[in-house]
């Protein structure tokens, strides 16, 4: 009777260590996703703050475009 019992303690046993390997491979592989979503999310923080950057050069770029051609206008009605 006691092999009995000590076959189904190992069953369980058997059965437990396997839920637990696979419970830790889940794990490790969810734990590898978060790794490749943090890196992806650090990339899109990079190319924000790079298109941020390229558009705030843009925009200054036309504030001085626009005083140089109003000064130019304004130079062109005084001589005139």
């Amino acid at each position: 009777m006691s092999s009995l019992k000590d076959r189904g303690r190992q069953q369980s046993t058997s059965a437990l260590q396997d839920e637990l390997q696979l419970a830790e491979e889940r794990c490790e592989e969810a734990e590898a996703r978060a790794q490749q979503l943090e890196k992806q999310i650090a990339n899109l923080g990079e190319g924000v703050t790079l298109e941020a950057r390229l558009l705030s050069r843009k925009e200054a770029a036309l504030q001085e475009r626009e005083v140089c051609t109003s000064k130019e206008c304004h130079s062109f009605l005084v001589s005139n």
